[in-house]
């Protein structure tokens, strides 16, 4: 990966992170974003949730080929950013 493609993934990602906004669900609040989420928009017939599930896929792929990419081409890339890393995950709030 050269430079300018660096330059041009860091800000990608700095840009998705800004539109991402609020990404954190206290759970006093849970079941309403949750419910809000599900519903389904008539113009797409897909609900926002839905169309998150769909998207993260993208998302995993992406980050899976870039991870394969770089421990390709730095072999102990693995060693700095382990797989387990890049997994999602859900946690409590408190």
């Amino acid at each position: 990966m050269c430079l300018q493609e660096q330059y041009i993934f860091v800000y990608d990602a700095l840009l998705e992170a800004l539109k991402a906004g609020k990404t954190v669900i206290s759970c006093s609040v849970f079941r309403a974003e949750f419910d809000q989420l599900s519903v389904v928009d008539a113009a797409s017939g897909k609900s926002k949730l839905q169309q998150q599930y769909e998207a993260s896929f993208v998302f995993i792929a992406f980050f899976t080929s870039l991870f394969n990419c770089l421990h390709l081409r730095f072999p102990h890339f693995g060693e700095i950013l382990p797989v387990s890393v890049c997994c999602c995950a859900v946690t409590a709030v408190t």
